[in-house]
């Protein structure tokens, strides 16, 4: 018999859970919400930890808000593609030390188009990330990138352990569940910009999780952290990874594969110039054949600052 767990305002048992960043729909008439309580256990929190506090990574909010918006719909067999989010805003770390309620709620127009809010505590409701979703999608073929010519395009390559180590000394700490980097290739395009294309793979230690999330939250973070790339070889500067903040667009073709190619480059309308210590990013993950499976538009980042240890204590600045 499975011990119950408590989420929201009521017990669930971790059967009875709508998703693992989903655990209950704990709507009334004022408001549309489901509810989730958070362990520092969770291979997502206890394996991703910045500045020595154990942090909700900023993609699990992606997937938490893709169910919400499904288990909110009447469909039959969804298909991966139905749901799109826009303009996410990641504003405050969200910590958890032990346990943690998380909610987030959900408003619907006739346009089918869905904000959303992830927020904790109740009564002073303090907001760690919105952003809107499209349930309206209009989907179009692409042609498969061509991973032999990038492979042929690149210029250098590191280890996993390499960058992994380049975090660690920045007080990124990822343990096994969130190393899905197992190479991280640099290159020059054809315009003479340069992408890194990294191969991600989803870590054994959690290979049963993989039918649990359309946006694996190891895998999606290991996609990000492949931008680790594009510092590495800068030796007259110290290594400062960029960690997101917001994102335009994020696509949905198929789910993150167990075994992905990862391209980072820069966004073609600004062409990945820094402002106030911001970049901004496409991201793609493709399976072995090149087929688009998840893509995430406009992704801004945010150099880590000196002041990252204090701002991940107090909550106060955005480290994700």
């Amino acid at each position: 018999m499975e011990t119950p767990q408590r989420s929201g305002a009521a017990l669930v048992s971790v059967a009875a859970r709508l998703h693992p960043l989903l655990h209950q729909n704990t709507s009334s008439l004022s408001e549309q919400r489901f509810s989730t309580l958070l362990s520092r256990e969770d291979f997502f929190l206890s394996d991703h930890v910045v500045q020595g506090q154990p942090v909700l990574p900023g993609v699990a909010y992606l997937e938490m808000a893709r169910a919400a918006v499904l288990a909110s719909l009447d469909l039959q067999n969804p298909d991966p593609s139905a749901i799109e989010l826009r303009d996410v805003v990641w504003a405050r770390p969200l910590t958890v030390h032990d346990t943690r309620h998380v909610h987030i709620c959900l408003n619907g127009d006739e346009n089918g188009q869905v904000e959303f809010q992830v927020y904790t505590d109740e009564d002073e409701r303090i907001v760690h990330a919105w952003g809107r979703a499209s349930t309206n999608v209009a989907t179009t073929d692409e042609n498969p990138i061509d991973l032999s010519l990038l492979r042929s395009q690149c210029e250098m390559s590191f280890e996993a352990e390499q960058c992994y180590q380049a975090f660690n000394s920045v007080g990124l700490d990822y343990g096994p569940a969130h190393q899905g980097l197992t190479v991280v290739r640099k290159g020059t395009d054809a315009a003479h910009i340069p992408f890194v294309l990294a191969r991600v793979a989803l870590p054994v230690c959690i290979s049963g999780t993989r039918d649990q999330y359309v946006l694996h939250p190891s895998v999606l973070d290991s996609a990000l952290q492949a931008s680790i790339g594009l510092l590495l070889d800068q030796h007259d500067e110290a290594i400062r990874p960029a960690l997101p903040f917001a994102l335009e667009r994020l696509q949905i073709r198929e789910h993150s594969p167990d075994q992905a190619w990862v391209i980072v480059q820069s966004d073609a309308k600004h062409d990945g110039a820094v402002t106030d210590g911001s970049r901004k990013w496409d991201v793609t993950i493709c399976d072995d054949n090149g087929h688009i499976c998840v893509r995430l538009s406009g992704l801004t980042s945010r150099v880590m600052s000196s002041e990252g240890a204090s701002a991940v204590q107090s909550e106060d600045k955005t480290v994700l």
